[in-house]
Order: C-alpha cells, then structure tokens, then sequence
C-alpha cells in the first residue's frame, strides 16, 4: 500500500491564489447595495423567482474575479441571474439546480429566440384563449376577477401552448406565464396566502 504524497504548490499557484484572495476581499469590502439601481434589463424580469438577487450583485464578481472567456460555475443557480449575467460579461457559464423550476426559468432566460417568432406564438396563444373568455368569465368572475382584469380561458390557454412545438419558445412562454401568476400571489394580502 502506498502513500500519496501532497502535492507542493508551486510559487506562482500561490501567488495567483492571495491575489485571488486579495480581490475577493477588495470586493466584499465595497458597497454592495443595488437597491435603487435598474434590475429589469436583458432577461431577468421574465419570472419572480423567490429569493433572487440584484443581477448586479453577481456581476460584480464576475468582472472583479473573472476574465472575458473564463467559466463561471453556479452551483444552485435558481432563476439564473448569474448565469445571464455570466454571459452579458463574455463569459461562458454552468449552472446546476435540482429545482425543475429553476432549470426552466434559467434555460428560457439563456436561450436566443427569433424576437418575431416569440410574437407569432404569443399572439396566437392568446388569441385561442381570448375566444373562449365570454364563456368562461361568467363562471369565474365572482372568485378570481380583481376589478375586470385578470380572466384567462386556462385550459384553452394549456391547449394553446401545448400546440408549441419549439422546446425553447414553450419554455420562455411557460416561465413568462409562471412569474405572472407568481406576481398576482404577491399582491394578495399575507393570510390568504398561508
């Protein structure tokens, strides 16, 4: 039976580890308050993930710890803020998450889509739902309408998506349509929520 013998780190690996160090404590020393600052650009608005951070937040590190090309790795990625910002920074990223939520939010927030196709297929769900709203509104008006908004033929709506054959645009609709419902939950009062 043999021994493994630790490997002695070299000068250099040293040294890039304390300037690492030192970066990373530069960093945490710096206000990381975001509150008041734009967190709606590229695509982090697409669903109301609990728990999410200002995009910014990640970002700081990202360009103070990383350079353009390197991986950035997020090991419980959620909505996938760092991953998108990962990305926006010329970055290349991997993101892991048991929650099948948060692999579909983040791969809808990641994935490029034809702008005009997004538009088709939303314009075509909706359409499909809004057919069947005149029916459906006398029946759900006394317990979920909230001052004449809000209605949607749900099932006709899932028919409509299901008639989405593109993985990616499914997703991104899906999520779209998830953070609203998410939104709506919020602005109830904290009781009937419980």
């Amino acid at each position: 039976m043999s021994v493994r013998q630790p490997e002695l780190k070299t000068r250099d690996v040293i040294e890039s580890e304390r300037t690492y160090l030192e970066k990373l404590a530069a960093l945490l020393a710096q206000d990381l308050d975001f509150h008041g600052q734009d967190s709606g650009y590229a695509s982090h608005r697409f669903h109301s993930f609990p728990a999410k951070f200002p995009p910014q937040l990640p970002r700081k590190f990202i360009d103070g710890l990383t350079r353009p090309g390197d991986v950035v790795l997020d090991p419980i990625m959620g909505s996938g803020t760092t991953i998108v910002e990962a990305y926006l920074a010329g970055r290349r990223a991997a993101g892991f998450d048991i929650d099948p939520l948060a692999l579909l939010v983040t791969r809808a927030k990641v994935t490029p889509l034809s702008a005009e196709r997004v538009v088709h297929e939303s314009n075509r769900v909706l359409c499909r739902a809004q057919s069947v709203e005149e029916y459906v509104i006398g029946f759900l008006k006394p317990y979920f309408d909230r001052d004449g908004e809000g209605i949607f033929a749900l099932p006709e709506l899932q028919d409509s998506i299901r008639d989405i054959h593109n993985e990616d645009q499914l997703d991104l609709l899906t999520t779209l349509i998830q953070g609203r419902r998410l939104r709506d939950i919020s602005d109830l009062p904290f009781d009937l929520v419980v």
